[in-house]
């Protein structure tokens, strides 16, 4: 039988090792920067918002954008588009593909011009209607899961891309490696932007609180003092708390620890921001979290994998 003495032993080492993993994986993401956009059409109603966020994103972000008009496009609709992002000073180009499965035309896409970003609308392929409340779409799930970028899910209409990417609220899931290259992505668009709000939503075991603090989080929301959050935190997301208290004084940051059985709380209270989701491929496998929580949500998600 394990004595304490042994267990204390096991569990400083699993201690340890997280926090190697999360330095090595905090120096990797601190490298990442975006080079390039991937905009997948799919003649759609959703098409113009994919466009929209799109162009935002180059024009901020200042990287090339590549457009991939869906198989019926018309050629002028595809040069119009051209024309529009070169008058706003945007370095674009068109990407014909003579494949017909669209999930085969995006990773072609991905592999011809090695974009890390693409933004594409969900269900791909269908306006967004009674499919979309069930389902992402199978092009949506393979795209996430084996195109290798950050990847903007669009399922609702966007009037004002600029009002949802310059506030970005970041779900953080002890995720490890995600988590860092989430947060890094994020303070990329604040800075981009030129903002200085963000909100954050720490998801965590139930079991790690009994009900009663649990409902005392609920409760407060988002108007708890962000510091009083840190003791309850582990590994990963105390570095990214800490990090974010100490090296962002001005950042105006608003927080909130809610049980990862229960997050539509954090969905109705951040509505009208790009919800930044760190996952992990489970088996290459999308996660059911990441499927459950962009379909109840019409906002812009922003799904970073490691």
């Amino acid at each position: 039988m394990e004595n304490k003495e042994d267990k204390q032993i096991q569990e400083n080492i699993a201690a340890f090792e997280a926090a190697l993993s999360s330095g090595k994986a905090a120096k990797e993401a601190a490298t990442f920067r975006f080079t390039g956009a991937l905009a997948a059409f799919d003649g759609s109603n959703q098409d113009g918002d994919v466009l929209g966020l799109s162009q935002s994103l180059a024009s901020r972000l200042q990287i090339p954008l590549y457009l991939l008009p869906s198989p019926g496009e018309e050629a002028i609709d595809l040069e119009r588009r051209l024309e529009t992002l070169s008058q706003a000073g945007i370095q674009a180009e068109g990407l014909l593909s003579e494949e017909e499965e669209p999930f085969r035309r995006i990773l072609e896409a991905i592999q011809a011009r090695s974009p890390n970003l693409l933004v594409l609308p969900s269900p791909f392929g269908h306006d967004l209607g009674e499919l979309g409340q069930t389902t992402l779409g199978t092009v949506v799930e393979v795209a996430i899961s084996k195109g290798n970028c950050p990847t903007l899910v669009v399922r609702g209409s966007i009037s004002q891309p600029e009002l949802f990417l310059s506030r970005p609220h970041l779900i953080i899931r002890d995720e490890v490696q995600a988590d860092h290259k989430a947060l890094v992505i994020a303070e990329i668009l604040l800075q981009a932007f030129d903002r200085q709000e963000m909100v954050l939503t720490f998801l965590r075991p139930r079991n790690c609180l009994s009900q009663e603090e649990w409902d005392q989080h609920e409760n407060q929301g988002y108007d708890q003092d962000p510091q009083d959050l840190l003791p309850l935190l582990e590994g990963g997301p105390s570095s990214l708390m800490h990090r974010l208290l100490t090296k962002k004084p001005s950042l105006h940051l608003r927080a909130n620890l809610l049980p990862e059985d229960r997050f539509s709380p954090a969905l109705e209270e951040t509505g009208g921001r790009l919800h930044i989701l760190p996952f992990t491929l489970d088996q290459g496998i999308l996660p059911e979290f990441v499927h459950s929580f962009i379909l109840r949500t019409l906002d812009p998600v922003l799904v970073v994998g490691s």
